[in-house]
Order: C-alpha cells, then sequence, then structure tokens
C-alpha cells in the first residue's frame, strides 16, 4: 500500500476516535513498514472493521494485518485476481527449484521461488513473501515469513539448481487408453517321463 494512503487511513482513525495527540510521522513510517504488502483496495474495509472497536488497537499494525487476512476470507474474489500466462512459469507465478546438498549424506530439499517475469506469485504466495514480516496470528502468536526471493527460470538453471518444471496448461493432454488385456486358456500339456530323477 502507498504510505500516504495508509497515513491518511491512521489519522481518519484518530480523528474518529478523537484523539487529540496524533501519531508521529517516524511512528507512520514504522507502521507503515509491518504493513506495506496490504494493498490500497483493502483500507476502506479495514478502516470501517476498526471504528467499530470501543478504541484504537494498542498494536496497529497487528490489527491492520488481521483485518486484512479477514478481508481475505470475506471478500476472495477481491484479494486474488485472473492473472495471464507467463511462458517463464506457465502461469504459475512460481518455480519449484531442488537444491543438492554439499555434504554427503544430507537430504536435497526443494525450495520455491517467486516468478521474475510476472506477478502471478501473488496470488500462490501472497504479498508478505515479497517484504517478509509478521503472519497470521495463531493462538497470540505471529508467525515469521521470510521474504522470497524473485528469480526467472535461466537464472537457476545458471546458479546449479535444479528447476523443477510445473504444469503448462497450454501443453496439449494426450491422453493414454488402457490396454485391454484377454487371457487365453492355456492347453493342458501332457508330461513326458523319460527316467528316474
Amino acid at each position: 500500500m502507498v504510505k500516504t494512503s495508509f497515513a491518511t487511513t491512521v489519522m481518519d482513525l484518530y480523528n474518529y476516535f478523537r484523539y487529540s495527540k496524533l501519531p508521529s510521522t517516524q511512528q507512520i513510517d514504522l507502521w507503515h513498514e509491518d504493513v506495506k504488502f496490504i494493498p490500497d483496495v483493502a483500507l476502506s474495509w479495514i478502516f470501517d472493521k476498526l471504528k467499530r472497536e470501543d478504541s484504537i488497537p494498542r498494536n496497529l499494525p497487528q490489527a491492520f494485518i488481521a483485518q486484512w487476512y479477514a478481508y481475505r476470507k470475506a471478500n476472495p474474489d477481491k484479494s486474488i485476481s485472473d492473472f495471464g500466462y507467463c511462458e517463464d512459469c506457465f502461469g504459475h507465478g512460481i518455480h519449484m527449484l531442488k537444491v543438492t546438498p554439499k555434504n554427503e549424506g544430507d537430504f536435497p530439499y526443494t525450495y520455491v521461488a517467486r516468478c521474475s517475469k510476472c506477478d502471478n506469485w501473488k496470488k500462490q504466495l501472497g504479498g508478505l513473501t515479497e517484504t517478509g514480516g509478521i503472519g497470521p496470528t495463531t493462538n497470540g502468536a505471529g508467525v515469521f515469513v521470510v521474504p522470497v526471493p524473485t528469480v526467472s527460470k535461466q537464472q537457476l538453471i545458471d546458479n546449479g539448481f535444479e528447476h523443477i518444471a510445473l504444469s503448462d496448461p497450454k501443453e496439449k493432454i494426450i491422453k493414454l487408453g488402457v490396454p485391454r488385456v484377454e487371457l487365453k486358456e492355456i492347453p493342458d500339456i501332457p508330461v513326458i517321463y523319460d527316467g528316474p530323477r
């Protein structure tokens, strides 16, 4: 979200609850760092929900984030829109890569990277993966989300990672029929006795 939109919403909240001491620009800057992944389209909805409280929440960024997840749940059609086809990631928005361990005995692991050629990763991973930060709260404890790198398929291959191809929706689907197996009876074979064994 744009910092000015966030600042306007916060000031509207302070005015709504008739607070005489408004937050400083430093406070707005610090709060904005935590919530900048939230799109501007959700701000009016978040404002309407927060003004129904008894007062401004003590942890304003956490309240914005909680309301953002509530907005996404209430408006799934607005939080995820249709994304176009991308030649690099086939429209998935992500690249899967396999990292081979350097030490013998270590297990290989897979990792996800955002596609640098499109913005389709937003539907898979959400905006928090771009900036990192505290994710949705469960039982009062937030989950820290690590920023996910943005790369192209060729960059992964050039850096020595094994690219795991995802399905291409434009690829022609080949339907294979199940072969029909017919069994025939085996005729009785006469046993020929040619002496003791």
